[in-house]
C-alpha cells in the first residue's frame, strides 16, 4: 500500500469535468514556477484523459503544490513512438489551460500549512480541476477509434490519476531529493 493517502472524486456537467483531490503529507514542497515545467520533477498530481479509451490523442494535465501546470497531448504512448503537443515543446503548441482553449481549463492548489518549510510539518495539499469537455475532445477523430464521444449517461471516458512524490531530506534548512531514494 502506498505510505501516504490520496483521495481524488469527480463530477461532470456540460461544460466540466471537476476533479477535486487530497494528497496526504508531511513536507509539502515545490520548487518549479514556470508553466509548462516538467512538473513531475516536484510532487504532483496528474490526470490522464482518454475519453475513447485507445491510447491515441489523450491528455494529460500535470500540477504541483504551488500552482504550477503543464498540459500536453500525446498523439500515441511515448513507448509507441509517440510526440508531445504542448507549449513545453512549441510556444503556439497544444493547450487547455489559456484561449484559444473555450472555455480555459481553471485549478488551483491548496497547501494545509506552509510549502517549503521543513520546520513545520503540515498535513498535505489538494487540488480542484475543471476540466473542460472540447479540449478532452479534440482531435478524438485522429485517433483512429470512433469519433468523439461526449460524457453522458451510460458512456464511459477513460481518466486516470496520478500521483509523484519524492523522498526528501533537509539541507541547511531546505527540502532535497534524496539521492539514495529517488521515488
Amino acid at each position: 500500500a502506498p505510505p501516504l493517502r490520496t483521495n481524488a472524486k469527480m463530477r461532470w456537467d456540460d461544460e466540466f469535468v471537476y476533479i477535486g483531490a487530497f494528497l496526504e503529507e508531511p513536507d509539502v514542497w515545490a520548487n518549479l514556477t514556470e508553466q509548462n515545467s516538467v512538473i513531475f520533477e516536484d510532487p504532483d498530481f496528474e490526470v490522464f484523459v482518454d475519453p475513447l479509451g485507445c491510447n491515441h490523442q489523450y491528455k494529460e494535465f500535470e500540477m504541483n503544490a504551488l500552482n504550477t501546470t503543464w498540459d500536453l497531448l500525446l498523439n500515441r504512448p511515448y513507448g509507441d513512438g509517440g510526440g508531445e503537443d504542448s507549449r513545453r515543446v512549441d510556444p503556439e503548441g497544444w493547450t487547455m489551460t489559456l484561449p484559444p482553449a473555450n472555455p480555459p481549463l481553471y485549478c488551483r492548489a491548496h497547501v494545509n500549512g506552509p510549502i517549503n518549510d521543513p520546520s513545520t510539518p503540515n498535513g498535505g495539499w489538494s487540488v480542484e480541476i475543471a476540466l473542460p469537455i472540447v479540449s478532452a475532445q479534440e482531435r478524438q477523430e485522429d485517433a483512429g477509434c470512433g469519433g468523439t464521444v461526449a460524457p453522458t449517461a451510460g458512456t464511459q471516458w477513460r481518466i486516470d490519476f496520478s500521483r509523484v512524490n519524492w523522498h526528501v531530506i533537509v539541507v541547511d534548512g531546505r527540502y532535497m531529493k534524496d539521492p539514495e531514494r529517488p521515488h
